[in-house]
């Protein structure tokens, strides 16, 4: 396996395990899902270098590193290289702000930045989706998040 493979299934399950925790830890009430939820910010920042590496070492393989920026193709949402890139982009936002500095500095705001990961989450199931057609790996994780996000809000109100 490509180390790039292993980085890449390092933060795709992390970030499972942290969108999951919070609707499962409001439905169910069970307390270890409490006691994770106190280990999320933590393990949003080792998703999303593990993410960043995934592409580094993914481009640095193709020889693609100096022209990512440049080259359309990683831009395209025909490609599952257009949504990694997208998803790499919303990751970035609660990666740089999962800090002291940032939750004083945008105050109530800081959550709401951190809900793009819902978006990274979406984009990166749609990317897993387009390299190996596996719905089940991919699309199921997003669907079942979303069924219980929908049912802990239906609790929460």
């Amino acid at each position: 396996m490509d180390i790039h493979i292993l980085f890449a299934k390092i933060s795709w399950i992390l970030l499972i395990i942290i969108l999951f925790v919070r609707p499962l830890a409001d439905i169910f009430r069970w307390k270890f899902l409490f006691k994770i939820l106190r280990f999320r910010k933590k393990l949003g920042i080792i998703c999303g270098i593990s993410a960043i590496l995934h592409v580094i070492v993914y481009l640095y393989g193709i020889n693609s590193l100096s022209s990512y920026f440049s080259n359309s193709i990683f831009w395209k949402l025909d490609n599952f290289l257009g949504w990694g890139s997208l998803a790499l982009i919303m990751m970035l936002f609660p990666l740089l702000t999962s800090n002291i500095f940032s939750q004083r500095f945008f105050k109530r705001k800081w959550k709401s930045v951190q809900r793009v990961t819902y978006l990274t989450f979406i984009f990166t199931g749609i990317h897993i989706f387009l390299i190996a057609g596996n719905w089940f790996y991919s699309l199921l994780p997003v669907l079942l998040w979303l069924i219980l996000w929908i049912w802990a809000w239906k609790i929460k109100r």
